[in-house]
């Protein structure tokens, strides 16, 4: 057994959002696996503009606030996206609200969006996104953001044109969240016209980020 399988059933015996914790304050230590090899090239996929060195990657919901995408790209991830991001901060769901199915090896997330706010975690990637051109490792390192309305927000097509104009030059490709069952706001563009609408109101600001050395990155929307 090595340290890291040790330290895996360790984290298991806490309850799971603390584990979860513990488990990013790790890797935001550089305490987490590496991987042991680079990629095999038959692995790699170029998708949306942005080349791919494999198709495994951590999504949204792990690393909410990006305080540990050092340590979750160090594992070998083909990609990393963060979040859900909300404008502003919010404490998500009363807890318990993440469920371990040990016999399922499988976890119920009823968390809500739980976050540091847009300004906090766009100042995360920020410094990434500086650390890794000063150090050269910025390139082929895909990262997303997962964007959301905030619980109580009365305008959510407003926090979603906040959210596109802030990430939108740090990210290589963007999550439109409209499809949470555990947040006030999470679904209310599953319908068609709604979508639509935000739509209209959101693409025009992700081309705007466009410079010289970033594509204005790519929209997509997460359905479940």
């Amino acid at each position: 057994m090595t340290l890291h399988d040790t330290a895996t059933a360790l984290l298991r015996l806490l309850p799971a959002e603390t584990g979860h914790r513990t488990a990013l304050w790790g890797l935001a230590r550089g305490l987490g696996p590496k991987a042991a090899a680079d990629d095999h090239p038959a692995l790699a996929q170029t998708l949306w503009g942005w080349r791919f060195p494999n198709p495994l990657g951590v999504a949204a919901g792990f690393d909410k606030n990006g305080v540990a995408l050092e340590g979750v790209l160090a594992m070998g991830t083909g990609f990393a996206e963060i979040g859900g991001v909300t404008p502003l901060a919010q404490p998500g769901n009363p807890r318990p609200r993440l469920f371990r199915l040990a016999a399922d090896r499988a976890a119920i997330n009823r968390m809500g969006f739980n976050n540091d706010g847009m300004a906090a975690v766009a100042a995360r990637l920020a410094a990434f996104r500086a650390s890794g051109r000063a150090s050269g490792r910025d390139d082929g390192r895909v990262v997303g953001v997962n964007l959301a309305a905030n619980s109580v927000s009365a305008d959510p097509e407003a926090d979603f044109e906040q959210l596109v104009t802030r990430f939108a030059p740090l990210a290589d490709y963007l999550t439109l969240d409209i499809s949470c069952p555990n947040s006030a706001n999470g679904q209310i563009f599953l319908e068609p016209a709604r979508l639509a609408g935000l739509l209209r109101r959101v693409v025009p600001l992700r081309v705007a980020a466009v410079t010289p050395s970033r594509p204005a990155p790519l929209l997509v929307a997460k359905l479940a």
